[in-house]
């Protein structure tokens, strides 16, 4: 599940991931229309986050990336350069939500979500 701040969403692009494969990006018309974005489970379990691909389509060069926990902040990750495009690690043992958070901009595309779900 997406959410982003003004409710704008995600879309999904077919060529702009990781080796010219599908991503995920925000619906931003204009500069600063899009300043943060979460990822939850759909059935809001918790799970173990790996890694992320990411592509510098536009926006902020660096992001903020935060794990949370039964609303808890349990993960930060500052200043994550995305300058470029590419694969960026996080080993985060267990979140039930990832907030991905610019200070101008999010306008980059999202694949390869790594992940492992946690049992009950």
């Amino acid at each position: 599940k997406f959410e982003t701040d003004h409710n704008l969403g995600m879309f999904y692009d077919d060529n702009k991931g990781s080796g010219g494969t599908g991503c995920l990006y925000n619906n931003a018309v204009s500069p600063g229309d899009v300043l943060w974005f979460t990822i939850t489970k759909s059935d809001f379990s918790d799970f173990s986050f790996d890694r992320v691909w990411i592509g510098a389509t536009g926006g902020n060069t660096a992001i903020t990336v935060r794990g949370y926990l039964d609303g808890v902040q349990v993960e930060l990750a500052e200043d994550v350069d995305v300058s470029f495009d590419g694969s960026h690690r996080f080993d985060w043992s267990r979140v039930d939500e990832l907030r991905f958070e610019a200070e101008t901009d999010l306008f980059s595309c999202f694949d390869d979500f790594t992940y492992a779900s946690h049992g009950p």
